[in-house]
């Protein structure tokens, strides 16, 4: 009801809003391992990472571009994993010292893909993408679309 009357979403509802699409994909995901006869447990890594704040941090980069410091928790790691051979967790979320959502920003899903590998000691870790970095537009829908050497985690946000 807010967002409507003001016509704004702050940053921690921004986050939780942008963290819905990690949800939705690892649902997609446990029903294909499911449909192929795989058992697989899926975890909330967010639970283990927690991301640190430092003086003058502004609000849109402690929810949606939060700096994390890996920790070596394989004891509760394993806790979460129950013993299944196949893990599956969103990627690019952490709470906040709070214990709110926030994002890891660009990579995130990259670093807390490979952390949870490292955490369960895992034999290989898979990141799989469909197109080489970013691009000013989906370069399977637009051939123009031009390959961006360099961009900000605001700029990245907007496109």
């Amino acid at each position: 009801e807010g967002v409507r009357l003001t016509e704004e979403a702050g940053p921690r509802l921004r986050a939780k809003v942008l963290a819905f699409g990690e949800t939705m994909s690892v649902a997609m995901g446990l029903e294909i391992f499911a449909h192929h006869g795989h058992s697989i447990k899926t975890v909330e890594l967010a639970d283990l990472l927690r991301s640190t704040w430092g003086p003058n941090l502004q609000e849109e980069d402690k929810f949606l571009n939060a700096r994390i410091n890996p920790v070596a928790d394989l004891e509760s790691a394993e806790r979460l994993a129950e013993g299944f051979k196949i893990v599956l967790s969103p990627g690019f979320r952490a709470r906040t010292p709070n214990g709110d959502l926030c994002l890891l920003g660009r990579g995130g899903s990259d670093t807390s893909a490979a952390l949870l590998g490292a955490l369960v000691k895992a034999r290989r870790v898979e990141i799989w993408t469909d197109v080489h970095g970013m691009f000013s537009a989906d370069p399977r829908q637009v051939p123009s679309a031009r390959l961006i050497k360099s961009i900000g985690n605001r700029e990245a946000q907007e496109l």
